[in-house]
């Protein structure tokens, strides 16, 4: 319900060509210079399945880090402790000159860990955290005439969070710290932090465009979505 600043993104469509694309991006290759230990790959491809008909796009990037505490975070993980996946795939059937219809999916997921320089010398008391989201959309579009077309759309959304590792019934709300008063660093136990929180949303949405004589344009829509909330927080 935003009253201003709404994006409305259009995303890539499949032409009559197979194209392909790749690119890696790493900080540390030749270990000379170290920032933050990442690496960032992209991949995408698109194309016709159908040709004429039947279109595809493909894309996909990955981003693994240790942050720019990597010197602490690698006496106790193995590996990335950041890691992100982004994804998206849409396929478009051309069903006529004047209608078209379109499948689309993206999702997302990140994982990590946060760093605190009290908890340096015991960062694996500090809990995991984990977001996911995805989304799938159908999508009808149809021109009536030169003057008129309208867009419809069905899709569900869905986003969620996590701390900590286990089930509810392990964590152990109280428990103490080991605190050392001559580094001041907490060098024992467990954060309990621990949260389960997702949302889903399933929207229909209809836009119409109607040009009048050739210096006005009416639009028009409508919107309906339905929320389901959940959230478990100890």
């Amino acid at each position: 319900n935003a009253l201003s600043g709404v994006v409305n993104i259009i995303t890539r469509t499949g032409g009559d060509e197979h194209k392909f694309y790749a690119r890696v991006d790493k900080d540390d290759l030749f270990r000379i210079t170290q920032t933050n230990q990442t690496t960032d790959a992209e991949i995408s491809m698109s194309g016709p399945l159908v040709a004429g008909t039947l279109f595809y796009t493909v894309a996909a990037r990955g981003i693994a880090t240790n942050t720019r505490w990597w010197q602490d975070m690698e006496k106790y993980f193995p590996g990335a402790i950041d890691k992100t996946l982004n994804g998206f795939a849409k396929l478009n059937v051309v069903v006529s000159p004047t209608i078209r219809v379109g499948g689309q999916i993206l999702f997302s997921r990140h994982d990590w860990r946060d760093y605190e320089f009290p908890w340096r010398y015991n960062l694996t008391g500090i809990p995991p955290e984990r977001t996911t989201s995805n989304r799938i959309a159908v999508i009808l579009s149809h021109a009536l005439s030169n003057n008129f077309y309208y867009a419809a759309s069905l899709s569900r959304y869905y986003i969620g969070s996590s701390i900590g590792d286990g089930d509810r019934a392990d964590v152990r709300p109280g428990t103490p710290w080991e605190y050392d008063f001559f580094l001041r660093n907490v060098v024992g136990g467990q954060r309990t932090w621990w949260a389960r929180m997702n949302q889903e949303s399933y929207t229909g949405k209809i836009d119409g465009t109607l040009t009048v004589e050739k210096d006005h344009i009416l639009k028009f829509g409508a919107e309906a979505t339905v929320y389901r909330l959940n959230s478990d927080i100890i």
